[in-house]
């Protein structure tokens, strides 16, 4: 299947909770906070939805909802609070992500620099940079290698750091890239 490259977004993945995704993402949109980017929260995991979110679509097949809330202890509300210009939250089994990132991104997203937590996006689409997070350390990736893969993988270290130096990563027009650390 063919898979159209995304170069306004970036996709952060890793394996189970609590391995620093959001954390990760929350230190990207603090350093790109001038830059004006969007974040997205993608779940396979429905939640009840409280009466006063902003919902933006809701069917049988995924929920949409744009986040306001700046206190709520939420993967979504935490991107909000670390400096994005909005906050996108969609809840989807994997066999509709594709359906409901489609729908946000025509209506609301499109040609927009975005951050996205999501692991089921990739199987429908390529990031310009997808970040996967390891709880454990793991050997290096190169950086010579980072750009043909299209794969960082990053080390959560502890609590507020990473192995990855955010200088590496470039936001031009809209469109995300790796920088040669030469």
């Amino acid at each position: 299947m063919y898979k159209k490259i995304y170069k306004n977004l970036i996709i952060v993945s890793g394996v189970g909770q609590r391995v620093g995704k959001t954390t990760f993402i929350c230190q990207l949109l603090a350093h790109f906070k001038e830059a004006d980017v969007i974040a997205l929260k993608i779940s396979p995991f429905w939640h009840n939805i409280n009466t006063s979110e902003d919902v933006i679509i809701k069917n049988d097949r995924f929920l949409i909802l744009k986040e306001s809330n700046t206190q709520a202890r939420k993967d979504s509300s935490r991107m909000l609070l670390s400096g994005a210009q909005k906050t996108y939250y969609i809840q989807a089994v994997d066999a509709d992500v594709y359906e409901a990132f489609h729908y946000l991104n025509d209506n609301y997203i499109k040609d927009k620099a975005v951050i996205c937590e999501s692991a089921a996006l990739l199987n429908y689409i390529k990031p310009a940079v997808h970040f996967y997070i390891s709880g454990k350390q793991t050997e290096n990736i190169k950086t010579e290698n980072i750009k043909r893969q299209r794969k960082i993988t990053v080390n959560y270290l502890n609590e507020t750091c990473f192995d990855f130096d955010m200088r590496l990563l470039s936001l031009s027009n809209k469109q995300w890239r790796i920088l040669n650390s030469k």
